[in-house]
């Protein structure tokens, strides 16, 4: 059975706040993309520009997550160092007996692609993880239904 994210389960009226998973998301979401931290190379400078972009506007980047943010970004430079060298080099090598073998950085990109699809999951940014990722609270969020006086409703509906 698929989880469904909270806030469907809040329209359907099928939330359970004792169910809530709690403190998972400290912090408010930020509003504006951070500049990426100075020990990041150029490559990953740039993948912090894209995927801090994206995770400010799906609402899910808090300032907890920012030593995770520049380990995706480091790591999306990764794969981007590999997939250069492999076009140079090739996707084979010649062995000390004249034969050939796979590159050795073949396995190396396929372990940090599989990295990278982990920690793009954890943000919400793949089609399926995006709907099980809970939008962080926004600065000064409150509750939606709060300009909803109570007194608005008094006497208009009996519901015995």
């Amino acid at each position: 059975m698929q989880k469904l994210p909270k806030g469907r389960k809040q329209l359907s009226g099928t939330h359970r706040p004792d169910k809530d998973r709690k403190g998972i998301r400290p912090g408010e979401a930020l509003e504006e993309s951070p500049p990426p931290p100075e020990s990041l190379s150029e490559i990953a400078c740039a993948a912090w520009v894209l995927l801090a972009a994206e995770t400010v506007a799906l609402g899910v980047l808090t300032t907890a997550d920012l030593p995770m943010l520049a380990l995706l970004a480091e790591t999306s430079a990764t794969v981007s160092e590999l997939e250069k060298t492999i076009r140079e080099e090739g996707f084979t090598v010649s062995t000390g007996a004249g034969g050939k073998k796979a590159h050795p950085a073949l396995k190396a990109l396929e372990t940090t692609r599989g990295a990278v699809t982990r920690l793009l999951k954890e943000f919400g940014l793949s089609p399926l993880s995006r709907k099980f990722v809970d939008k962080a609270p926004g600065p000064g969020s409150k509750n939606p239904y709060d300009h909803l006086d109570d007194d608005d409703f008094e006497g208009r509906y009996d519901f015995r």
